[in-house]
């Protein structure tokens, strides 16, 4: 027979333990909002190293002496002349498109273009840092204007480089970790891992420096704690209906041990 304070301490036992097993189930179950906030911000270093690239090169190219001749002339003369002329190729992963610009309407006209991928034309009318959505890729895109040698109270040159990102990292990590994210620029959006149900969202806004920032909104799944609260509850109505059963038993004794010690009136 469980005596009363031996019974109080298993009873307490087993409560704390139920709690212990919600507490864990819940803090294993969700993943922590940390490493959603850190793969968030291996985004914008991302986007942030692609600005950078495409800065570098675009200064490179318009720095091109033959080039500030080659905006003056037209499309048929910039195609024929070659890379090694121009002193200029794209690499992999990038495109890079030359142009004029006219002065008086801003009408774009694209001379040359070089490489492969999703975005057809280069925002030219517009110097400095773009992102650009194009199909499944984001692109960082850096305009610099080019001085013509001749023609220049008529026309500009402009030369752009777009980077493709690789955000393929970020968007498997995010979905080993049940959550997501959608990277909007203007009118683009990319989506990254998988959205959780009833998640929260967290909008990330990064200052990048572009003529349009881009927004990245995380996607955070809720705890789930739903099977760790089970197996506590079960523990807990195991323990109670063990606990009962003791105290049935303990009162049938105490009724046993009343009978077999009652008064007894004298037989005459």
């Amino acid at each position: 027979m469980m005596r009363p304070r031996a019974f109080q301490g298993w009873m307490s036992g087993v409560i704390a333990a139920a709690a212990i097993m919600v507490a864990t189930s819940s803090r294993a179950a969700a993943p922590p909002a940390k490493t959603i906030d850190e793969v968030g911000a291996d985004v914008v270093v991302r986007l942030r190293e692609a600005s950078i690239l495409a800065h570098q090169r675009a200064e490179a190219i318009a720095a091109v002496p033959s080039l500030a001749y080659a905006v003056a002339t037209d499309q048929q003369t910039m195609l024929d002349m070659t890379a090694d002329e121009l002193s200029f190729h794209a690499q992999p992963g990038e495109i890079v498109e030359v142009g004029q610009v006219m002065l008086a309407s801003g009408k774009v006209t694209p001379l040359r273009h070089e490489g492969d991928g999703a975005l057809v034309h280069l925002p030219l009318g517009s110097a400095g840092l773009h992102f650009v959505v194009a199909g499944e890729t984001v692109y960082a895109v850096d305009v610099i204007n080019v001085k013509p040698r001749g023609r220049e109270r008529v026309l500009r040159g402009a030369v752009g480089v777009a980077h493709a990102i690789d955000l393929s990292a970020a968007s498997a990590a995010l979905a080993a970790l049940g959550a997501g994210a959608q990277l909007r620029i203007g009118d683009g959006a990319v989506a990254l891992g998988h959205a959780p149900a009833h998640a929260t969202a967290t909008l990330v806004h990064p200052p990048l420096g572009a003529q349009l920032d881009p927004e990245l909104t995380l996607l955070v799944p809720p705890p789930r704690h739903s099977i760790g609260l089970v197996m506590a509850l079960a523990f807990v109505g195991l323990g109670l209906g063990f606990g009962i059963v003791i105290a049935r038993r303990r009162r049938g004794h105490e009724s046993a041990d009343a009978y077999e010690h009652r008064p007894r009136i004298a037989e005459r």
